[in-house]
C-alpha cells in the first residue's frame, strides 16, 4: 500500500465523527468513524491483541484499504488493519518502511456478522502475528514490528482510499484491545460469546473496550500482570510448535567453543527456520541434550540462505547412547560444492535445505558439526521420536 496521506487530511478526518448506530452483535454497532484516545505506552507492539465484530456492506473483493481499526495516525509506529482485494490484513510502519501481512477472506458474505482477532508480540527478539476469523486461526507469520505504536488516536471506521470519506463500508461492534497476546482459548471465548449476543466478558489485559451502546465512549481496564503476559506468550508459541511437529522432542543446546553469531536466543529449536546461527569455519559443534534417554526416529537439520558467502559442504552428526561417548559420525553431504573461479554459484536462490539422519536409535545427547568454507551455519534442528 502506498502511503500518500497528508497530516492535514488526517487531522480534518478526525474532526468529523459522523457516528451513527444500528443494531449490532450485542446492543448497537457503529456506522461511521471515531477517534478515541489511547495509551501508546501500555498498548505496544511488544505484545497485544485487537478484536472486533464486523458486517460488510460489500464483498471483501470489492474493498480497497478499508481500515476497521488503527493505532496512532501517521509516522513511525502507525499500525492499521485493513480489508483489501479479498484479504484481511495488518500493516505496521517501522523505521525502515512498512511491514505487513494478510490472509484471504473471499468467502465472507456481506450483510453477515463476523469476528476478527489480531494477536501480535515479540518472542526471542522476533515479531510474530496471528489472525483469527470467526474463532479459527487463518494466518501465523513472523514479521518486523515497530518499537512502539505512534501516539494520538485509536482510529475506528476509516477508509484510507479517501481520508475525507467515505467511512468504513459496514458496521463495527464490540471492539477490544489487549496489552498482551491473548491465547486461542480466549479468542474462541470472545467469538462464542458474541455469537450468542453477549457483550465481551471481562478478560485480563483488556485495556480498551468499545461496546458502542449508543455512544462512542471507551471503557478502560487494568493491565494484565507481567507474569500472565509472559505465560500466555510462551504457551501460545509452544502450542503452535507442538501442533506443527507433534512428534518433536525438546532439547537444550550449547556450543563446544565460544558462541557464534546467534540471531535469536534459542533459535535452533524454536520452530522457526527463518532464524539461525552462523559463524566462520572453526572447530565448533552444536551439542543437544535431552532430559533422559530417548528413542529417535530422525534428526532433521535445516539450513537456509547459505549461498554466496555460506558454503556448507557437510554435516557430521553423532550421538551418545548413554555410554558417555559419541559414536562415529554419520556424514551428510550438503548442496554446496564451492565456487570455482569465473564460474556461477551452485545455488543463488536462498531456498531452504533440509537434511536428516534416519533411525539413529536411542540417545541422551547428539552432536552436529558443520563443515565448509568461509561462513556457514544452521537454521533449525528438529529431533523426532519413534512412535
Amino acid at each position: 500500500m502506498k502511503v500518500l496521506f497528508s497530516t492535514l487530511f488526517l487531522a480534518a478526518a478526525f474532526c468529523v465523527s459522523g457516528a451513527k448506530f444500528e443494531p449490532g452483535v450485542a446492543g448497537q454497532a457503529l456506522r461511521g468513524r471515531v477517534g478515541v484516545p489511547y495509551d501508546s505506552e501500555k498498548i505496544t507492539p511488544k505484545g497485544g491483541s485487537a478484536a472486533f465484530w464486523f458486517k460488510l456492506d460489500k464483498s471483501p473483493a470489492e474493498l480497497r484499504n478499508a481500515m476497521p481499526v488503527c493505532f496512532g495516525t501517521v509516522g513511525a509506529g502507525w499500525c492499521y488493519t485493513r480489508f483489501d482485494r479479498g484479504a484481511l490484513g495488518i500493516n505496521f510502519k517501522t523505521g525502515k518502511g512498512f511491514s505487513g501481512t494478510s490472509c484471504p477472506v473471499p468467502t465472507l458474505a456481506p450483510g453477515e456478522w463476523h469476528h476478527a482477532v489480531f494477536v501480535w508480540g515479540i518472542r526471542k527478539e522476533q515479531g510474530f502475528l496471528r489472525i483469527y476469523v470467526d474463532g479459527e486461526l487463518k494466518l501465523f507469520q513472523r514479521l518486523t514490528l515497530p518499537e512502539k505504536f505512534s501516539p494520538g488516536k485509536f482510529a475506528v471506521g476509516y477508509n484510507s482510499g479517501n481520508w475525507k470519506g467515505p467511512d468504513f463500508p459496514g458496521l463495527l461492534d464490540e471492539i477490544a484491545v489487549f496489552d498482551m497476546p491473548i491465547p486461542e482459548e480466549t479468542v474462541k471465548k470472545l467469538y462464542e460469546t458474541g455469537k450468542k449476543g453477549g457483550s465481551l466478558p471481562e478478560t485480563p489485559g483488556m485495556l480498551l473496550y468499545l461496546p458502542f451502546d449508543g455512544n462512542t465512549t471507551a471503557k478502560t481496564g487494568v493491565s494484565a500482570p507481567g507474569e500472565v503476559r509472559t505465560k500466555n506468550l510462551r504457551a501460545a508459541a509452544r502450542k503452535a510448535k507442538v501442533k506443527k511437529y507433534p512428534d518433536e522432542i525438546e532439547f537444550r543446546y550449547s556450543f563446544t567453543a565460544p558462541c557464534p553469531e546467534e540471531k535469536l536466543p534459542g533459535a535452533l529449536n524454536d520452530g522457526n527456520d527463518a532464524s539461525g546461527v552462523h559463524w566462520r569455519q572453526r572447530s565448533i559443534a552444536v551439542i543437544g541434550e535431552f532430559d533422559g534417554t530417548v528413542d529417535v526416529a530422525e534428526i532433521e537439520i535445516t539450513t537456509r540462505k547459505y549461498t554466496k558467502w555460506y558454503l556448507l559442504k557437510q554435516l557430521h552428526v553423532s550421538w551418545d547412547d548413554g555410554s558417555g561417548n559419541f559414536c562415529d559420525p554419520a556424514i551428510v553431504d550438503t548442496y554446496a560444492k564451492g565456487k570455482p573461479i569465473g564460474k556461477a554459484l551452485v545455488d543463488d536462490t536462498c531456498r531452504t535445505y533440509v537434511y536428516s539422519v534416519k533411525n539413529p536409535g536411542k540417545m541422551c545427547r547428539f552432536k552436529v558439526v558443520p563443515v565448509g568454507d568461509g561462513y556457514f551455519g544452521i537454521n533449525e534442528i528438529r529431533v523426532r521420536a519413534k512412535k
